[in-house]
């Protein structure tokens, strides 16, 4: 019963996490990632954790895609929901929309904070 009950509070917390945001200096760093890395004529791909500055990796995500939208930095995942941090850059026509799936909340300056149901 104590085991089911704390799986319920776990699976629970994971719809309900909002993570802290981050901060000016985190923020800064995520933007300047951001702007090395991505490139509108580029394709999808994935940055090895090798080059994962400092900041990224205190956040501990499951990796970092570059997309022709922008960078995300995907935080938690469960089935085919995922969570995390979204870095638009400068250069990308992308309008990152609430409502929407994936569904983008700005925290500070460039970074946004998405959900992806699935």
């Amino acid at each position: 019963m104590w085991l089911l009950f704390a799986a319920l509070l776990v699976v629970l917390g994971w719809f309900w996490w909002p993570g802290s945001e981050p901060d000016s200096a985190t923020t800064a760093a995520l933007e300047a990632a951001a702007e090395e890395w991505w490139q509108p004529s580029r394709s999808d791909r994935t940055i090895p954790e090798a080059e994962w500055p400092a900041e990224f990796r205190r956040l501990n995500p499951t990796n970092v895609r570059v997309t022709t939208e922008g960078v995300f930095i995907p935080l938690r995942s469960f089935y085919v929901e995922e969570r995390g941090l979204f870095v638009l850059p400068h250069g990308s026509a992308f309008q990152p929309q609430s409502g929407t799936d994936p569904s983008f909340r700005l925290l500070r300056g460039r970074v946004y904070r998405y959900v992806i149901k699935g």
